[in-house]
């Protein structure tokens, strides 16, 4: 007996071992105690987690009622206010009304590339506004590019340039765009981040359809490693650090929507054709096309510890028929909805799980070798990583409302009963799939979702987000 009990006292040391360590990993949460309590986020807390969704710079530009700018921190001390502001445009022309500042303003930042923390900003009294459906921008008759610290709001450099709307960073270079209606040719210019001489610039024409006073607004110009990608509707252009051109072979083509992002320092394209097929292409770091992987599906960025290396997940949206959807997953691979993965060092798909789901990039957990997923007939499915064979879903279907993990059990928000709307929080054995711990949501609240190691719960009514313990 005495061996019996050492053996599992081995047993539970191991495991807890093993707990302690997933609770390093980005997105588990801590031990959920016997009852679920809320409690309120302070300011800085909302900001940021705002900053931390949203990829937002540490600093924006705010117009005053006077038409003049300041570089404000995003960051609140405990009063609720910004850690500093500093004014950077004088007020605009006595032609300028104080209806122009606040959402139609185009001044913005970016977080600087550098090893500082700074922030990139365009400066303009530019203003966009919208009649019968059509952008209007008015141009701007001072534009200006400063480089401020974030820590401090000391203006590090700063000088006018010709008009621009658009704003990126590379080490030691700023990028600033801005399309010309007349023309309809987008010119981008790289500035010395010090002294603001230009260094080089790079044109092309505006694609067919692309609004040229909208251009610019949005993410029409940024950075991955050092490389600088410019875009319009329609278009999609990789550049070096010297302004060459790499890659001009990723705007939409016919019949097809494609959109760029950024993802642990990798440019990723996603593609979605008329018929709703997706693929999504990771480029090569130099921007290689032989280099490049492409996937079925839009790229997942699951909860991971690792336990699989080079691990690629991808998922595919959609509905099943009702007996396909209870039925048994297929590894074969297939077509429609599911979930596939691929081997990223070769870029081959290793398999496929038929699923019925709509569930989002990050609705995946990799744990312990296995693959957790929601899918619309099950509030979680266990799927064998490597081989993609499942062994066990929950009896609960899926309401693809939130689900994560402590470590030791994997949760999910389910209705129970299920015609109703009472959200309950259920915690399934991450082994076996049994249950382990429930508990009723609060009111109000119906759903949960991971910033870090904590545990949020949201309000749809007015979309605010308490802690959840």
């Amino acid at each position: 007996m005495a061996g019996l009990a050492a053996g599992q006292w081995f047993v539970d040391a191991r495991e807890r071992a093993v707990v302690a360590a997933l609770a390093r990993v980005d997105g588990v949460v801590p031990p959920l105690g016997d009852t679920v309590e809320t409690s309120p986020l302070s300011t800085q807390e909302v900001e940021e987690y705002q900053l931390a969704d949203l990829d937002l710079p540490a600093a924006t530009v705010t117009a005053g009622a006077d038409g003049s700018r300041s570089v404000v921190s995003s960051h609140v001390g405990a009063d609720g206010q910004p850690l500093w502001s500093v004014p950077v445009l004088a007020p605009a022309s006595a032609g300028a009304s104080s209806g122009d500042a606040g959402p139609s303003d185009v001044s913005r930042c970016v977080t600087g590339a550098g090893k500082d923390a700074t922030a990139v900003c365009v400066v303009s009294d530019a203003v966009l506004t919208v009649s019968d459906s059509v952008p209007l921008l008015r141009p701007a008759t001072t534009t200006k590019v400063v480089v401020v610290g974030t820590d401090d709001g000391q203006v590090l450099s700063t000088w006018a340039t010709g008009p621009a709307v658009a704003v990126a960073s590379l080490p030691g270079v700023v990028l600033t765009g801005y399309a010309d209606e007349s023309s309809r040719v987008v010119t981008v210019v790289a500035h010395d981040e010090t002294t603001g001489a230009e260094r080089w610039r790079y044109t092309m024409p505006l694609s067919e359809g692309s609004a040229a006073a909208a251009w610019g607004i949005g993410r029409a110009v940024y950075t991955v490693g050092d490389l600088a990608v410019v875009t319009d509707e329609m278009a999609m252009t990789v550049l070096d650090a010297d302004g060459r051109v790499v890659r001009d072979d990723l705007g939409r083509g016919d019949g097809v929507a494609a959109y760029g992002y950024v993802l642990d320092g990798a440019l990723v394209v996603s593609t979605m054709t008329r018929s709703g097929e997706a693929t999504t292409t990771v480029l090569a770091p130099d921007g290689d096309p032989r280099s490049d992987r492409v996937y079925t599906g839009d790229l997942m960025t699951p909860v991971d510890d690792g336990s699989v290396p080079g691990l690629v997940l991808t998922i595919t949206s959609g509905s099943l028929p009702l007996a396909q959807q209870m039925g048994d997953e297929s590894t074969r691979p297939g077509r429609g909805p599911g979930l596939r993965a691929y081997d990223s060092a070769t870029g081959e798909e290793l398999w496929y799980a038929r699923l019925s789901t709509n569930a989002g990039p990050t609705g995946a957990i990799v744990l312990r070798g296995r693959v957790y997923v929601t899918s619309t007939a099950a509030a979680v499915v266990a799927l064998d990583a490597r081989t993609g064979r499942r062994v066990w879903k929950s009896a609960d279907t899926g309401t693809d409302l939130g689900m994560f993990t402590d470590g030791r059990w994997v949760y999910s928000v389910v209705h129970r009963p299920l015609s109703s709307d009472d959200a309950w929080l259920v915690g399934w054995d991450l082994r076996s799939g049994a249950e382990r711990w429930s508990a009723r949501l609060p009111d109000g609240l119906e759903a949960v979702t991971v910033e870090g190691h904590t545990l949020l719960a949201i309000d749809f009514t007015n979309g605010r987000s308490s802690h959840l313990s």
